[in-house]
């Protein structure tokens, strides 16, 4: 568990990073949010979990389309966090 705790702290410190260098819309900002929701499920926070798959679907949604396989996954973890 403290694992996890640490990396998400050092997760939210890359994501300010790349939201300056990369900027919202990059796909790799898609992917740190995909990995932020994991530890958050892994940890048992579904709230956030489901608020950061939520930003990685709506990012990849808007970049890749909804047919692309990352956006697919994120759709399929929304659902089953409902």
């Amino acid at each position: 568990q403290g694992d996890l705790v640490k990396a998400l702290d050092f997760m939210q410190k890359a994501l300010r990073i790349q939201m300056q260098s990369l900027g919202p819309d990059h796909q790799k900002t898609g992917s740190l949010y995909f990995d932020m929701a994991d530890v958050c499920e892994r940890q048992g926070d579904l709230i956030k979990a489901k608020q950061f798959y939520g930003k990685a679907h709506a990012l990849w949604l808007r970049t890749l389309g909804e047919d692309q396989p990352d956006t697919k996954m994120a759709q399929d973890r929304l659902e089953r966090l409902k």
